[in-house]
């Protein structure tokens, strides 16, 4: 007969055997899940940069070639596949148990599936801008044939994207079928411009090359020339859109694709109340000292970069000695250039060349040459603003972080960097209690606030090109002329001045944390957590903050 000392013994051993058994499925299951999640994300950033090659140039990816031939009329099939399937290993995961970091994980690539997904459906540069496709060119060839000497896999790939042009061009053909009059002009002008710039760079090219190569490389830049010469052709006689430049991504659309993008949950009509209050007191606060006259500062004329490096070095050490900050990449030094030539790309481009980091500088920031502007660019861009957050998104085991920062990371990291510095209470804190600082901090936040109230006019709410230009002069100080040139551009990226969003979601952030430490203590976390977590959205890293706790 069985004792009852033997039937508990035993029981006790049947538990702890179950209990192993459920550890073990458990940690079998999380295994699966991150394992998902990591083919996710591998999967998402190289599709991303394999369908559009020019970020991969900017964001020095490396791992797909950087020609042009696989951004074809062909592949949008492909790009949507892609997309479904990978929302399709998430839908998966929605009902499972995930551990806070891969929930986290999770929303961030649900958010960034979301985004390409309305941005493909709009498909608005594809159809109807002409110079979205030059562009995409110069940002390629741009930083690999400005000046030599040229490694040898800048060789390679300037090579193979010439010979991918007769294609390049052939997509674009098919897929502008209703340009519009003012990217289309614009398209021809910097068409005219890559062409002068690859005549001008033949020789100096081919002349890298030994004797036998040299005369071949020549005639494949000729070739190169010929075809943009063509498209130029084709692009004069090409019929414009009938709808002007008003192309919309429509209300529920945009909305989408911006709480997508920064994980916030604001409405459109939120979003709109907390910008015009923002807007409005940065006005009441600083606009009669921004109007003030000054020597404004030209693009051929921008003050000393090297004030900019200095300052930009000056906050990242006391940032360190105050609130720990993790250790910055020594192999990467700053260069600030003006935004000068037409293969500077866009409003605050940046590109890894070696181990220099090209900042080229906003022409809509260049106020005066004073100390506020300089401190405000140098934090900013520099060291410890976007370019600390670049440097750590680089260095990510998660390859997405790379591709995050391109909808927003980046930029409200580097807003907030015009924020923090201004609280710490430190001796040698040059910025804390600066007047001309404070206010071109606050303008610079405007300018993008400017741009995102821009945006969600436009294309939740339906103003015109013209009353949206209207409003960012108003806003803004700009001139008439940059500011319908902001218009344009809010036509073409409907997630313009998204970083203005991240930037306040990392403010709350910060102030849930303030909860628990001190002012400087939840500075310090906030920033630690950002730059170890570049893969991630604010909003992803408070959920994670709450759930571990």
């Amino acid at each position: 007969m069985t004792s009852p000392r033997f039937l508990r013994a035993l029981t006790r051993r049947c538990a702890c055997a179950l209990a192993a058994l459920s550890v073990a499925l458990v940690a079998n299951g999380q295994d699966a899940q991150e394992q998902t999640l990591d083919d996710v994300s591998n999967e998402l950033t190289r599709a991303v940069f394999r369908r559009r090659p020019w970020l991969a140039a900017e964001r020095g990816w490396e791992e797909v070639g950087l020609g042009v031939g696989r951004y074809g009329f062909a592949d949008r099939a492909w790009w949507i596949h892609t997309i479904e399937d990978l929302e399709d290993a998430l839908d998966d995961m929605r009902h499972v148990d995930l551990t806070p970091e891969q929930t986290a994980r999770f929303h961030a690539l649900a958010g960034a599936t979301s985004v390409e997904r309305i941005q493909h459906e709009s498909r608005s540069q594809e159809r109807w801008s002409a110079e979205s496709f030059v562009r995409r060119i110069q940002l390629i060839l741009g930083g690999r044939i400005s000046s030599p000497p040229y490694s040898p896999t800048a060789q390679a790939e300037v090579l193979h994207v010439l010979d991918e042009l007769p294609g390049y061009w052939k997509s674009a053909r098919q897929s502008l079928v209703s340009p519009v009059e003012a990217w289309t002009r614009e398209g021809m002008i910097e068409l005219d411009q890559l062409e002068h710039f690859l005549s001008a760079r033949r020789d100096e090219f081919a002349n890298g090359f030994d004797d036998e190569a040299r005369a071949e490389v020549g005639v494949r830049f000729d070739a190169a020339i010929a075809d943009i010469a063509a498209f130029r052709e084709w692009l004069e006689d090409a019929p414009t859109g009938i709808g002007g430049s008003e192309v919309r991504v429509e209300a529920r659309r945009w909305e989408a694709m911006v709480r997508a993008a920064t994980g916030t949950e604001w409405t459109t009509e939120e979003i709109k109340v907390r910008l015009t209050r923002d807007l409005a007191r940065a006005e009441r606060d600083y606009g009669p000292r921004w109007r003030d006259a000054g020597a404004v500062v030209t693009n051929g004329s921008v003050f000393d970069t090297n004030a900019l490096v200095s300052l930009s070095m000056r906050a990242l050490e006391l940032a360190r000695s105050v609130l720990d900050l993790p250790a910055l990449d020594a192999d990467i030094t700053l260069r600030f250039e003006p935004l000068e030539t037409p293969l500077c790309i866009g409003n605050e481009t940046s590109g890894l060349d070696g181990n220099i980091e090209t900042i080229h500088l906003d022409p809509s920031l260049l106020l005066r040459d004073d100390f506020g502007t300089r401190a405000a660019l140098a934090l900013r861009y520099g060291y410890p603003g976007e370019a600390f957050f670049r440097n750590q998104a680089r260095a990510a085991e998660d390859p997405f972080a790379r591709y995050l920062w391109g909808v927003g990371a980046a930029e409200g990291f580097g807003l907030y960097a015009l924020d923090w510095i201004q609280r710490i209470d430190a001796p040698d804190n040059v910025f804390r209690d600066d007047r001309t600082f404070a206010a071109e901090a606050a303008r610079q936040r405007l300018v993008e606030g400017a741009r995102l109230l821009a945006a969600l006019e436009f294309h939740a709410q339906g103003l015109s090109t013209d009353e949206v230009a209207e409003g960012l002069r108003r806003r803004t100080g700009l001139d008439l002329e940059r500011a319908l040139q902001e218009a344009h551009n809010v036509v073409s990226d409907p997630l313009l001045g998204v970083g203005y969003l991240v930037w306040a979601e990392l403010r709350l952030f910060e102030d849930a944390l303030g909860e628990e430490e001190d002012a400087h203590g939840a500075i310090g976390r906030t920033l630690r957590a950002t730059l170890s977590t570049t893969g991630l959205r604010p909003v992803d890293r408070k959920l994670l903050s709450a759930r571990a706790q």
